[in-house]
């Protein structure tokens, strides 16, 4: 049990900072590129 949980975790450690990352990057480029429109708009 202890190797899959080692395992199993080692997996999502290793899956999750990349997801993250991947996702975090993208909303964060799209933000501040929606950013500038909405205060030169406001």
């Amino acid at each position: 049990y202890t190797m899959r949980k080692d395992g199993f975790f080692r997996v999502q450690s290793e899956l999750i900072p990349v997801s993250l990352s991947s996702e975090f990057s993208l909303p964060q480029q799209q933000q501040q590129q929606q950013s500038l429109p909405s205060t030169s708009q406001h």
